[in-house]
């Protein structure tokens, strides 16, 4: 949060980078659909406990389908284990 008057560990907001996905070759294209993760992802972790089942199910699929497209951008320097 630019100017933010609050201390760095109670900010009045929440900080995001994008190096690490424009580091695997994702662009500005890519980034309206890495926000409605954000969105999906926080709005089901605000419904309730992780572990309750649509809330779980919800991050999985999220999860799914970040792993879905971080398969065709790899990170440099890592080799997935097989």
């Amino acid at each position: 949060m630019p100017f933010d008057p609050r201390r760095p560990f109670d900010p009045s907001g929440l900080r995001i980078g994008s190096a690490a996905i424009t580091t695997r070759g994702l662009t500005t294209e890519h980034m309206p659909q890495v926000a409605a993760w954000i969105e999906r992802a926080v709005t089901a972790a605000g419904r309730g406990p992780l572990d309750e089942p649509d809330v779980a199910r919800e991050l999985a699929s999220v999860a799914g389908e970040v792993r879905d497209l971080l398969a065709n951008f790899p990170m440099p320097g890592f080799a997935a284990a097989s």
